[in-house]
């Protein structure tokens, strides 16, 4: 079972990414956005460890810590007793550019960073992982609120360099309570 790394390394190199500027505060819409993440999630769906595997089922607790220009979205998603993943992602928004950028936490190859764009209540990412997965080093992800209180994250890739695009992971979650 992997750990989370500190998020702390994450920050400063989402801060890096954004450049040495002072900070300029989030539009509404983005912290609206953020705040979207508050509370505890739990739910399931279907992963792929890679893509010549079948897919695991999974079943995932989430927590959410937004800021008004920032969210952490921690948590662990099981299947059975094959494995269990500790799952997180980092995100601020430059309100300059209306780019987020952050970390994706869970893989076994290390730390992604993520970069992308909000539009309404979904945002999608593009993923670039520290070493080759399914013959390269970037993927997609997708966060969509479905209502207020259920989210959708999907992760798709390549099956190969020349491969089809395929889902590696689908999981849809609720807000508890």
């Amino acid at each position: 079972m992997s750990r989370i790394k500190t998020l702390a390394p994450a920050f400063v190199a989402a801060g890096m990414l954004l450049g040495a500027t002072a900070p300029v505060m989030a539009g509404p819409e983005d912290t609206a956005f953020f705040q979207r993440f508050a509370g505890s999630f739990s739910g399931s769906g279907e992963v792929l460890r890679n893509a010549q595997a079948s897919p695991n089922n999974v079943n995932c607790t989430f927590k959410g810590q937004p800021g008004q220009d920032r969210i952490t979205f921690n948590g662990t998603c099981r299947a059975y007793v094959l494995f269990s993943r500790d799952v997180g992602i980092s995100l601020m928004v430059d309100p300059k550019t209306d780019r987020y950028v952050g970390t994706y936490t869970g893989s076994s190859i290390g730390v992604a960073t993520l970069s992308g764009t909000r539009k309404g209540t979904g945002a999608t990412f593009t993923i670039t992982w520290p070493k080759p997965v399914n013959g390269d080093r970037v993927a997609t992800l997708s966060i969509q609120f479905q209502s207020d209180n259920t989210l959708r994250v999907v992760t798709t890739d390549k099956a190969s360099v020349n491969g089809p695009v395929i889902t590696t992971s689908d999981i849809r979650l609720k807000r508890a309570g």
